[in-house]
């Protein structure tokens, strides 16, 4: 009778155990957008998403969407694919012509168009500088020439 008390009790702790940790997965990957795409990753990396999260009451909205989690400068909503966080539990995952997702726990994952919108940034700053030290260099309309 003990050891089939034991073995019941064993057997019911591995189903809690197998549920809680079923619960964390199927819980929260279908409450957020492209939640598939990193796994456990999404919410177990050391970031501020899980917190940002379970702050937000586990529900992805236009709040949760203008965070950033990891800290790369990228809000949640830009890496998901959801900038708007318009996006709803029970939608298609959303998606962008010629980008794929990127994890928002993970400040060394970013939309690659970033670092394209970066670089042209940077030539158009160059640019106004060099234009700026033209017009420094110039003398102004009307002054005398030596």
């Amino acid at each position: 009778m003990v050891k089939a008390l034991k073995a019941g009790i064993v057997i019911l702790l591995a189903v809690l155990l197998a549920a809680a940790f079923a619960s964390a997965w199927w819980g929260f990957e279908p409450k957020i957008p492209n939640g598939n795409a990193f796994g456990c990753d999404t919410c177990h990396k050391k970031s501020n998403f899980k917190k940002d999260l379970k702050n937000n009451d586990n529900k992805w909205d236009e709040t949760f969407a203008a965070l950033d989690s990891d800290g790369d400068g990228f809000a949640n909503g830009v890496e998901l694919l959801d900038p708007e966080g318009a996006w709803r539990e029970g939608d298609d995952d959303p998606t962008a012509a010629g980008r794929e997702p990127t994890n928002p726990s993970d400040a060394k994952s970013f939309p690659a168009v970033a670092e394209e919108e970066i670089a042209e940034e940077e030539v158009e700053e160059d640019e106004v500088e060099e234009e700026e030290e033209v017009e420094e260099e110039e003398p102004p309309a009307g002054a005398a020439e030596e």
